[in-house]
């Protein structure tokens, strides 16, 4: 097939998508993947962003263990030809860490959030919204998964002062953190006078 029509073909994919037409896009993604597993091959970055569509598709159709050995072997690739500090890889290791948290298994989850987060701590500095939005979304998975209420609180907090300084003290992240933290204070650890 023409590359043209491949792009059109994910392009319609994405609109059926977007739109909650999921059983629609599945034909299209299907066969612009399986057009470029057979053309390039399964490493080529053209075939690896039609597995990371497909992979999505079937997350959002609630198929997660169909969406596994696509997200699995895109961050595999990822590891291998541009090194677990990449952000094509730490990329690939949020996608894989949301998708093992929907299935609950959150300790293969948190340590995929957790070893990118320390990438980005490490390159980007702990006051980097990157860094700072890895560590809210850790922070709210621990949260919502009631693994670890204190350390939970610990990374709210520790978001909230990067937010403040880089964003002010009324910023809409401010505000959306200090929600958070009243609500895990108050409904989770019930701690009513903090």
């Amino acid at each position: 097939e023409h590359k043209r029509t491949l792009e059109a073909m994910e392009e319609l994919g994405d609109l059926y998508r977007r739109n909650g037409y999921l059983e629609k896009a599945f034909p299209y993604y299907s066969d612009a993947l399986a057009t470029r597993r057979e053309r390039w091959g399964d490493e080529d970055p053209r075939t690896l962003d039609s597995m990371e569509d497909m992979g999505e598709l079937l997350q959002d159709q609630g198929k997660l263990e169909e969406a596994t050995p696509y997200f699995t072997h895109v961050l595999e690739v990822f590891r291998r030809t541009h090194g677990n500090e990449s952000t094509k890889t730490l990329s690939a290791m949020e996608e894989m860490g949301e998708l093992l948290f929907y299935q609950k298994r959150y300790e293969e989850s948190f340590a995929l959030f957790q070893e990118k987060l320390g990438v980005q701590r490490r390159k980007l500095g702990r006051k980097h919204p990157f860094t700072l939005n890895t560590l809210a979304l850790l922070a709210a998975y621990l949260d919502i998964s009631d693994r670890d209420e204190e350390a939970a609180l610990s990374m709210y907090i520790e978001c909230l002062e990067g937010c403040r300084l880089a964003h002010g003290g009324d910023s809409p992240q401010v505000l959306t953190l200090l929600a958070a933290i009243a609500g895990h204070l108050f409904d989770d650890l019930e701690r009513y006078d903090e």
